[in-house]
């Protein structure tokens, strides 16, 4: 079933998400047959979109939710936003999580047994990220999308003592260095120190340590990421494009509008050579 909205010019094949939480990377069957790519991105929801909200949206080719899209972390929430996504026309859905995602975070050998007989009760599944059915989940993995590589982990410096948070320094560098050198999209829940991570206080709330890997390794065209609500925006440093796209301002309000950004089609241009290719050796054959 080719997912809603989708045409047969556009795409050449598509799949069932995979929510998989092995640490693999995937890869999405769903094919662009266009030159550019329309990225749509979001962060930190909060349960605040409902769905008279969905028209705020813009259409797009992939759609980017980089974590937060719960307030309490909730099954139930979880379960609500993946509804939600589900009547979103994007093509491809792919999303992280955040510090408040607490259920997403546990283990499953952790899982007692009555929180499994609640999920199999009122979900029809054995373990918290299944719900997660309408969407490419990614827990420090990437998938590759017509040609371009994206990787999503949801981990951010210790506040609160939230989900997915480690303590600064060496504990976060080993989930940072985990991030695959050709990565075109990166997708963090936290930003990069000194990068769109101003709070109201006017401190650098970012991470010290994803910013050394993307100073002295990474070069992802796109970084996108949230947490901060505060430091919403986008801006370009050394060939990288970097978004924060909160749409909760600091008073859990969703009043900023997505970001939207188009990139090249790898798929397309390989395409294109091989077709180029193809010609030229017809060409040559007719000539002998």
């Amino acid at each position: 079933m080719e997912p809603e909205n989708s045409t047969s010019e556009e795409l050449t094949a598509s799949s069932n998400y995979c929510t998989t939480t092995d640490k693999v990377d995937l890869e999405c069957e769903v094919t662009f047959n266009k030159k550019r790519l329309t990225i749509v991105c979001i962060s930190d929801t909060h349960s605040k979109l409902q769905l008279s909200d969905l028209s705020r949206i813009p259409p797009g080719d992939i759609l980017l939710h980089a974590g937060d899209f719960t307030l309490r972390g909730s099954l139930r929430e979880v379960h609500e936003f993946n509804i939600l996504l589900g009547h979103l026309p994007h093509p491809v859905k792919i999303v992280i999580a955040g510090n408040h995602e607490d259920c997403l975070e546990v283990p499953s050998a952790s899982l007692k047994l009555s929180r499994r007989l609640h999920l199999q009760k009122n979900y029809g599944v054995s373990e918290p990220h299944q719900i997660l059915s309408n969407f490419i989940y990614l827990e420090d993995q990437s998938v590759i999308v017509s040609g371009l590589k994206i990787y999503g982990a949801p981990w951010s410096p210790l506040f609160y003592s939230t989900a997915f948070q480690l303590q600064r320094g060496e504990m976060l560098a080993r989930k940072w260095r985990k991030i695959p050198d050709d990565v075109d999209i990166l997708m963090t829940h936290c930003p990069p120190y000194g990068i769109c991570d101003t709070n109201i206080q006017g401190q650098n709330c970012g991470c010290e340590a994803l910013l050394h890997e993307l100073q002295t390794r990474l070069k992802p065209k796109f970084h996108v990421f949230g947490h901060i609500h505060e430091g919403y925006g986008r801006m370009e440093h050394d060939g990288t494009q970097y978004i924060n796209a909160s749409m909760c301002t600091r008073k859990y309000k969703p009043d900023n509008p997505p970001v939207v950004f188009e990139i090249d089609n790898p798929a397309y241009k390989l395409r294109e050579r091989v077709s180029v290719k193809g010609l030229a050796s017809a060409s040559n054959g007719m000539n002998h």
